[in-house]
């Protein structure tokens, strides 16, 4: 929704503490200073998230307003069910690391957070990194889901990018917290491995690490019981010269370490090459490929669709509302799904370039600077 559009409708009732009804550009003013109030200064999505989509919210609660013919009251409970929206959605997506109080790093890692929605990360490096990593995510899942409840149930509310980030995070939480129970499962034949996977926080290469220095330790009690115990029967046979009997279990021990010589061998060559996968670690592999899928600046929303489909099918429990926004953003176009704001507004600047020579200046929509259209 540009300036030069919004005049030509009639003005709409805004609370002005007077009953008053304020014109569209006075609605303008208004939402900057609802904003302003609200939220810190910002120029750009990449500079402030939270005040960017706030704005753009902003425009379509005004458009919806102005189409339904509602009043000011009804704007502002707009603006309202928008910020409490993204409030929530934020709260859900937080990694919960930053206090509301602490060292002075701490006060400014806070605030930069507060700017911030949704920041991607590949789940691929947190399953390889345990579960400490900072490409890990975990969702307040409760809370996401009432939240993304709110925002479907407000179609006006809809906008691509918003949407990109709540199936984004749904998708790597998903992801990481299925890799994490990959890794921790138990293994036939393997019963200390959910011990190791605590010990090494989930960290792949301190696991392998980990596994074989608990085989080592088997082997060395191993030896300690089938080469120690062996060799005193042998020397207390050929002690009490029980020659030939001492002779036989020589035999036979030589026999079995050479066996088991043989057989460490093939290990150590099989160990040097990759085994199958597990079903599961497919699995998971075949998931991370609807990650993959929706990486920007353009999505294609029917792939997307079609991966969480055959992922399903093969076992995926995805969260609901991840079908839910993809469903609705293949209603709105099967083929494109533009998730980068930098993306969309050169797009709108373009239209804009184009329509210039024959639309007027007019003000400046400075907390809705882009359209509402979806």
């Amino acid at each position: 929704m540009s300036a030069d559009i919004l005049p030509q409708y009639r003005p709409v009732p805004i609370p002005s503490g007077r009953g008053e009804a304020l014109s569209v550009p006075e609605a303008i003013a208004y939402t900057t200073r609802w904003i302003d109030i609200r939220l810190s200064p910002g120029e750009d999505f990449d500079g402030h998230q939270m005040r960017w989509l706030m704005t753009q919210l902003a425009t379509r609660a005004l458009a919806e307003t102005i189409k339904t013919g509602g009043d000011g009251s009804a704007y502002s409970e707009r603006l309202h069910q928008s910020y409490t929206v993204l409030r929530r959605a934020q709260a859900a997506l937080s990694d919960g690391k930053h206090r509301w109080w602490g060292s002075p790093a701490e006060d400014q890692a806070r605030k930069a957070a507060e700017r911030v929605m949704w920041q991607r990360r590949d789940p691929g490096r947190g399953y390889v990194e345990g579960y400490e990593s900072r490409y890990q995510t975990s969702l307040r899942e409760d809370q996401f889901n009432s939240c993304v409840a709110d925002y479907l149930a407000q179609p006006w509310m809809r906008h691509p990018v918003l949407d990109w980030m709540l199936v984004d995070a749904i998708v790597t939480h998903e992801l990481s917290r299925f890799g994490e129970a990959v890794k921790k499962a138990e293994e036939p034949g393997d019963p200390w491995r959910r011990r190791r996977y605590l010990r090494a926080r989930g960290n792949l290469e301190e696991l392998r690490n980990l596994k074989w220095k608990a085989e080592f330790q088997l082997q060395l009690a191993s030896a300690a019981f089938f080469i120690v115990v062996p060799l005193l029967g042998i020397g207390a046979a050929f002690h009490f010269d029980w020659t030939t009997t001492g002779i036989w279990l020589l035999g036979i021990y030589t026999l079995v370490v050479i066996n088991e010589l043989w057989s460490l061998v093939v290990k150590l060559i099989r160990r040097s090459v990759p085994g199958p996968e597990s079903s599961s670690q497919t699995l998971w592999r075949e998931m991370y490929e609807v990650w993959r899928l929706l990486e920007g600046p353009v999505v294609n929303p029917m792939l997307v669709g079609a991966e969480l489909a055959r992922t399903t099918r093969r076992g995926a429990r995805w969260n609901s509302a991840a079908w839910s926004i993809v469903v609705r953003a293949m209603e709105h176009d099967p083929l494109e799904w533009v998730v980068v704001p930098a993306e969309r507004d050169a797009a709108r600047s373009d239209a804009g370039r184009q329509d210039g020579a024959r639309s007027a200046p007019s003000q400046s929509l400075d907390p809705t600077s882009s359209a509402s259209s979806s």
